[in-house]
């Protein structure tokens, strides 16, 4: 079976592309690997017709940096505070997620 990584951020992340599928392959692993486009994770967690809805066979994985989520200019809390009532949304549709904070270089 065809395992799927959907995968969304608020940053630039599919250089890890080339990562996940030799991963993947020398676990001999069927997958295919969905990048959402660029800082569409509140879309992908809310929309009934994205991947990670669309997802029933792998995993789901989140990658943010903080710092750009709670940017006091783009409403940071606000924006922190929506990303949680999205997780909770799609939590009970039974799918997982996997939060990944990544640290600004």
């Amino acid at each position: 079976m065809k395992r799927t990584v959907a995968i969304a951020a608020n940053f630039t992340i599919e250089p890890i592309s080339a990562t996940l599928e030799k991963y993947f392959s020398r676990l001999g692993v069927d997958h295919e690997v969905q990048f959402a486009p660029f800082d569409q994770i509140f879309q992908q967690l809310i929309d009934p017709s994205s991947s990670f809805h669309k997802n029933r066979s792998g995993v789901n994985a989140i990658f943010l940096r903080l710092e750009n989520l709670l940017d006091p200019v783009e409403n940071g809390l606000e924006n922190l505070d929506a990303l949680l009532r999205a997780l909770k949304q799609i939590r009970r549709l039974k799918r997982a997620i996997v939060p990944v904070h990544l640290r600004a270089l």
